[in-house]
């Protein structure tokens, strides 16, 4: 039988080491130096084409093999989310229909319902310890309510069932009120335990579930309440096992309404808040603030709600003020300073969040710095191989840099610099990026043909690179602002995720600070003016409100 050695043991045999045989310990260090450096310089990857959209779907087999369809998610447990993945099969949804949406759908639903979802103050725990998605490990953390909450507000857009959208409604509710701080940034975590004991807060007794499911006249059956608890007698607030629909009626199907269980819910949160609460990480990590804003800015389109978009600026100017300094990024924030050298992650998902930022305000700073950042995450984080490095190449300190292409619970840098060059070029094609893009995307190609399920951001944006190049463009005079609203919020009704929209109460003074996509965008007969561009090449304008909305109605948008 195996006994780990205490730390003492290990110290002490670190120290007989070092003294005794300090020449060997020396030599074996230079050994794994060079082996490290050798392992980093032998990563450049040979040349191909990047996969189409054929081959990417053909990938979908392997992605499936290890699915539970029972209960949702991939392998047993302890069982993590997926939000990378579930939003490449919805993606996928838009060429295969019901054989990649209704996995997705599936395990949006079951996650939902089972204890890793909170459902009395919203937010996602940070992963399920058995197969059932039933005990969590109580931990919540930013990155994982930020890439679900997208995942929910996807689904939702998709399918218009508002179940979803309660979800994504829930979880916003989480990271606005408990995460987020009054100044905007946004926590990075909040503990399991509170009192010394994980789970203390949020588990009840059997009593207290009865009592309040009485009182709100629920029917029992609605949650789960097994006889000897789910924890040391205790319950996590879950529902019944659901009898899954079959098919497509996921889309439609609603295991609950959340207005109906409110004032039940609001009863447990009324005994919790007699609890001591578990603490809160107050670590502001820039690239999982960035990831919370690109959720927030979408929140805003899809609930056609603008308080969404005044916290993603309200992010974004923390972020600006105290973690961007001397045209350098820094990674963390905390008591007032920041914190350590950025990564490439850093750069590359602000940049994201600016452009997409940028999309849903048309504020010109948000494009300009993109802009700067991505430049500097070019020069910085550039290596003699076809990838950028996740660390900065003159980084002190550093062995070799470091160079990590799958996704971990986060997109991976480089996925994330690729979605950052497409938004790019989308909107400035000047710059040129797009030969970078493609080696980028021919250069991982045998990894997502290997291990297409840890790369699932790199498959989205492989997807993305393999369209048309389309942005729809909603210019209008200050007088047709409320008709541009009507067009916004028909728009947003549709599921289009390879689409870039941009709605501008057009300026002219502005103008010449705006991206290079706007730059001839102007409302023709000071009216209401659609814009449609397939790979940088505008069809003729669709002026007027009547035309717009036929255009829409007639299904001539493509999606």
């Amino acid at each position: 039988r195996f006994v780990c050695p205490s730390i003492n043991d290990v110290l002490q045999g670190i120290h007989t080491a070092w003294e005794q045989q300090r020449e060997n310990v020396l030599n074996n260090a230079a050994n794994l130096t060079r082996h490290l450096q050798q392992n980093f310089s032998n990563t450049k990857s040979e040349n191909h084409s990047g996969l189409n959209t054929d081959e990417i779907i053909a990938l979908l087999p392997k992605i499936m093999a290890n699915y539970d369809w029972q209960y949702g998610g991939w392998g047993s447990a302890p069982k993590f989310p997926a939000p990378m993945l579930i939003n490449f099969l919805l993606q996928s949804s838009q060429f295969v229909g019901d054989k990649s949406l209704q996995p997705a759908l599936h395990t949006l639903l079951m996650m939902s319902q089972g204890g890793i979802f909170d459902l009395v103050d919203g937010g996602f725990h940070r992963y399920s310890t058995d197969r059932t998605w039933t005990i969590p490990h109580f931990e919540k953390m930013l990155y994982d309510n930020a890439q679900l909450l997208l995942a929910y507000l996807n689904a939702y857009q998709n399918t218009r069932n508002t179940y979803f959208r309660d979800i994504a409604t829930s979880t916003l509710k989480y990271l606005t009120q408990t995460l987020m701080s009054k100044e905007g940034g946004v926590y990075s975590s909040q503990d399991a335990d509170s009192d010394g004991i994980e789970g203390a807060y949020y588990l009840f007794s059997s009593s207290a579930l009865r009592s309040n499911i009485n009182e709100h006249q629920l029917p029992h059956i609605t949650i789960d309440i097994p006889e000897n608890g789910h924890i040391d007698r205790q319950y996590v607030l879950k529902l019944n096992p659901p009898h899954l629909p079959d098919g497509p009626a996921y889309t439609t199907w609603q295991p609950f309404s959340m207005a109906e269980l409110q004032p039940f819910l609001d009863s447990l949160h009324t005994l919790r808040q007699t609890r001591n609460a578990p603490t809160i990480d107050d670590k502001i990590i820039l690239s999982w603030n960035a990831l919370c804003i690109t959720a927030l800015t979408r929140a805003t389109q899809v609930l056609n709600d603008p308080i969404y978009l005044d916290l993603a600026r309200k992010t974004t100017d923390f972020l600006l003020n105290n973690l961007y300094v001397d045209g350098d990024l820094q990674h963390s924030w905390r008591n007032g300073s920041g914190n350590g050298v950025a990564f490439l992650e850093d750069y590359a998902s602000l940049s994201v969040a600016l452009l997409q930022l940028y999309q849903a305000t048309v504020i010109s700073k948000y494009f300009q710095l993109a802009q700067k950042l991505v430049s500097k995450m070019l020069e910085l984080f550039s290596s003699n191989g076809t990838f950028l490095t996740d660390t900065q190449m003159n980084q002190a300190n550093l062995i070799t840099p470091v160079l990590e292409l799958q996704d971990m619970v986060t997109p991976s840098g480089m996925a994330m610099a690729a979605h950052a060059l497409l938004l790019m070029d989308a909107l400035q094609p000047s710059l040129g990026y797009k030969n970078k893009i493609d080696q980028w995307l021919g250069a991982i190609t045998e990894r997502l043909e290997r291990h297409p399920s840890a790369h699932a951001y790199w498959l989205q944006q492989s997807l993305l690179a393999g369209q048309p190049d389309t942005t729809v463009i909603l210019v209008y005079p200050a007088d047709k602002a409320t008709d541009a609203d009507d067009m916004i919020k028909e728009y947003f009704r549709r599921y289009s995720p390879f689409q870039n929209f941009i709605a501008w109460q057009w300026d002219k003074s502005s103008n010449e600070q705006q991206a290079e996509i706007l730059q001839d965008k102007i409302p023709q007969n000071n009216d209401l003016t659609l814009y449609f561009c397939e790979n940088h090449t505008c069809q003729q304008p669709i002026i007027g409100l009547n035309a717009i909305e036929a255009f829409f109605s007639n299904g001539r948008l493509p999606g």
